[in-house]
């Protein structure tokens, strides 16, 4: 009976003092401890984003490197990978440091709770102050109740916030690709590799540290600017990216002219058979192109060095009226380069690529002409001496004259249509370009008796009219058939065919490329006496 006494007063004494503590101490610290504890949680969850935003010590997320950016952006629709450079902060950098943060919250209330339950665990006596107990499980629970409650509110405003910043970045992204592509179209500007005639508007860069930059434009790695992995920030528009960088060749890798992609580009492949007189065209149109805008207030510059030394030899070979040598027909021909500039400071890029004639007398030699696909305008080389109504009346006496030209060895025919098929063949549309027709060698066939229609005053119509008179109306109607504008031209190669005012004579050799370079937006100077 003691031993019951005991023990009920022993319940009754605890019990009491249970009451005691939740009256007297957990029912006056409870509201504060909640407080407390609420704001702690709520601490936690801005104080973690904060830390890891500011990158103090082990709270900083790992740094997103251009070798990540590789594994972790979607792959680019080039075949090219991404490019060497830092990703944008909004991209997986953002991604990461959101993930960080949340991370770390929930490690410290894990950790909370593991601290509480462990020595209750160990110690399970403990339990028999309970009420005690309760001031660290309702801390617990406010805490973890608020943590929850301020990360879903606190990262769901970071997450809207990342939103509409990259819902901004790709709208601003997006104007920044449009003006400066947009711009560049209305010049007609495109990049064109002198060295293995790919043809594009976008080219590539490459940074001073030897890196290259595929596709600067505005995206994930920069809207204005992008910083390459040496550090340095590259433009992310053609426009600015060509005053301070190298342009470079998707293709081969070559380095571009200056002004690829920014400056109107012209394309002129000139093309006939083999010994027609192409490449005395080039040189003795380029030189007289350059005293034509020289004389009207413009000015022709070669582009590159070999360019230079190209344009140098023309010079030296149309003014000493020597023999152009033949054209080596190993390999396809790289383009000279000139930078056209007139009077109001308008610049152009002109590429002129001369391919020995082997290389159209075949649809397979002609396939390996790349610079053909993307032309603003032909140029066709007919040379008059290999028509053979012409040849028949230079016989007996006159024999020596036609020596004297040293004709082409192939029907004008028989070079257009091979070369005219292939480039239908690769779906290029003809009826959109025009042809420039050059009848070469006007200073040698003017006064023989099978020209003698022909002036040197001769229009396009006069010209056209003689062809059809020598039977090449079959040639001619093709020609008409496949292309959207057919212009044809008597010039003189011998040389520059000026007027005394230096301006382009009617059968300067200048006058095929003059045309052209009107017809593809090269704003030429006045005062240019082009043949109509």
């Amino acid at each position: 009976m003691p031993y019951f006494i005991a023990v009920v007063i022993g319940v009754a004494l605890y019990v009491a003092a249970c009451l005691a503590a939740l009256t007297y101490i957990v029912a006056p610290v409870a509201p504060y401890l909640a407080l407390v504890s609420a704001a702690a949680g709520l601490l936690l969850v801005c104080g973690a984003l904060g830390a890891t935003l500011l990158r103090i010590g082990p709270f900083a997320a790992p740094t997103v490197t251009p070798f990540h950016v590789r594994q972790r952006l979607s792959p680019t629709k080039s075949e090219f990978d991404r490019d060497p450079g830092w990703p944008n902060y909004l991209f997986p950098q953002s991604r990461d440091d959101l993930a960080t943060a949340v991370g770390h919250s929930g490690k410290v209330v894990k950790r909370l709770w593991v601290t509480m339950i462990q020595p209750v665990r160990d110690e399970p006596i403990m339990l028999a102050f309970w009420p005690l107990l309760l001031l660290p499980l309702l801390a617990g629970v406010t805490f973890t109740a608020a943590a929850i409650a301020s990360g879903l509110a606190v990262y769901g405003l970071a997450l809207a916030v990342l939103g509409i910043s990259l819902l901004g970045w790709l709208v601003i992204a997006g104007v920044v690709r449009g003006v400066d592509h947009g711009v560049r179209v209305l010049r007609r500007a495109k990049a064109t590799c002198h060295s293995c005639g790919w043809r594009d508007r976008l080219p590539a860069y490459r940074c001073p540290c030897g890196a290259v930059h595929h596709d600067i434009r505005a995206g994930k790695q920069g809207v204005f600017v992008r910083r390459c992995e040496c550090g340095k920030l590259i433009p992310t528009t053609v426009l600015e990216a060509a005053a301070g960088l190298v342009a470079v060749c998707q293709d081969c890798s070559h380095d571009l002219r200056a002004g690829a992609a920014v400056l109107t580009d012209v394309n002129i492949p000139v093309f006939g058979p083999a010994s027609a007189g192409k490449t005395r065209l080039v040189y003795a149109g380029m030189v007289a192109l350059a005293e034509h805008l020289q004389a009207v207030g413009g000015s022709l510059q070669a582009v590159g060095p070999e360019s230079e030394t190209t344009f140098d030899a023309a010079s030296e070979i149309v003014d000493k009226g020597t023999e152009t040598t033949k054209t080596d027909a190993s390999q396809p021909p790289a383009a000279v380069t000139v930078r056209l500039t007139t009077t109001k400071g308008r610049k152009a890029l002109l590429h002129l690529f001369d391919a020995a004639g082997e290389f159209y007398a075949s649809r397979e030699q002609s396939s390996k002409l790349r610079f053909l696909d993307d032309a603003e305008g032909l140029v066709f080389v007919l040379d008059p001496f290999s028509i053979p109504a012409v040849a028949e009346h230079l016989r007996g006496p006159l024999a020596p004259r036609l020596d004297a030209a040293h004709p082409a060895r192939e029907h004008p025919e028989d070079s257009y249509f091979v070369t005219a098929q292939w480039l239908r063949d690769q779906g290029i549309e003809l009826r959109r370009k025009p042809l420039a027709i050059a009848v070469v060698k006007a200073d040698l066939l003017l006064g023989l008796s099978p020209a003698a229609a022909l002036t040197s005053n001769a229009d396009s119509a006069g010209v056209e009219s003689w062809l059809r008179e020598m039977r090449l109306d079959n040639l001619l109607d093709g020609m008409e058939r496949d292309f959207g504008e057919v212009r044809y031209h008597l010039v003189s190669s011998l040389d520059v065919g000026a007027e005394q005012d230096g301006r382009a004579g009617p059968t300067s050799p200048a006058q095929p490329l003059m045309w052209l370079l009107r017809r593809s937006g090269a704003a030429l100077p006045d005062g240019a006496a082009v043949a109509s």
